[in-house]
C-alpha cells in the first residue's frame, strides 16, 4: 500500500499545441491498462501549456511527498531526473513504458528497460501516433481559452458570469492552500485545466 500521494507528469513538446484534457485521458486509459487506479493520482504536473504551473522542475523538488509518480512518457526528461526523483524515495512508474515496471532503484533491471526505451525507435514511433491525434484535436479549439468564471463579450473582453465566479473563489481558497487540484476539480465538478486555467488567469500561486 501506497503510504503518501501519487503525481503524474505529461509534457508537450515547444514546438506542438497538444490538448491538455486529451493528454490526461491518455494518461488516465495507460494507468487503467496497468491495473493502477486513476483515483489514486492527487496532482498532475505538466510543461508545455502557460496555465499550468508546475512542471517537472516542481515535481522533482516535490519528489519527498509521493510514494510513486506516474510519468505519462519519457518526453521531456532524462535518466537523471529519474534517477534525483527516485534518489529522494519516490517510485517512478512511465504509462508509456508498461513493460519496465516501477523503478525503485537506478540498479535495477525496470531503470535499464526505461533507459533503453529512450532509445528505441518503436516507442517514439507509437508516441508520434498518440501526439498526432492530439494535435489534431488542438487544432479544432478556438485560440485563446475563456477562463471558467468568465464568458467573452461582444467587444472581445471577459465578463464575469455570476454564479461561476462564487465558485472561482472557492477555488481559489482551497488552491492557495494546497488542496491537490484533482480534489478540487471533482468538488466543482470542474476539470484540473479549468482550476489551472483560471488560477494562471488571477495570477494566484500556491501557497500565496
Amino acid at each position: 500500500m501506497l503510504d503518501k500521494p501519487v503525481a503524474a507528469y505529461i509534457y508537450c513538446p515547444p514546438d506542438k499545441s497538444y490538448d491538455y484534457d486529451m493528454m490526461q485521458d491518455y494518461l488516465v486509459a495507460k494507468v487503467r491498462e496497468a491495473g493502477i487506479d486513476p483515483k489514486t493520482i492527487q496532482e498532475v504536473y505538466a510543461d508545455g501549456w502557460d496555465e499550468i504551473p508546475s512542471g517537472l522542475a516542481e515535481l522533482t523538488r516535490d519528489a519527498k511527498l509521493y510514494s510513486l509518480i506516474i510519468l505519462y512518457s519519457l518526453e521531456g526528461v532524462e535518466l537523471s531526473d529519474i534517477s534525483s526523483i527516485v534518489g529522494d524515495g519516490c517510485d517512478v512508474r512511465c504509462a508509456m513504458v508498461p513493460y519496465a515496471g516501477i523503478v525503485a532503484s537506478m540498479k535495477s533491471n525496470s531503470a535499464k528497460a526505461l533507459e533503453y526505451t529512450m532509445k528505441a525507435r518503436e516507442y517514439y514511433k507509437e508516441l508520434r501516433s498518440l501526439n498526432i491525434k492530439v494535435g489534431m484535436k488542438q487544432t479544432r479549439k478556438h485560440v485563446g481559452n475563456v477562463p471558467y468564471g468568465y464568458t467573452r463579450s461582444n467587444t472581445g473582453t471577459l465578463e464575469e458570469v455570476p454564479n461561476e465566479i462564487q465558485i472561482v473563489g472557492q477555488v481559489k481558497d482551497l488552491y492557495v492552500n494546497m488542496v491537490p487540484v484533482v480534489d478540487i476539480a471533482t468538488r466543482f465538478n470542474l476539470t484540473t485545466r479549468q482550476v489551472y486555467g483560471v488560477m494562471a488567469h488571477l495570477g494566484v500561486s500556491r501557497g500565496a
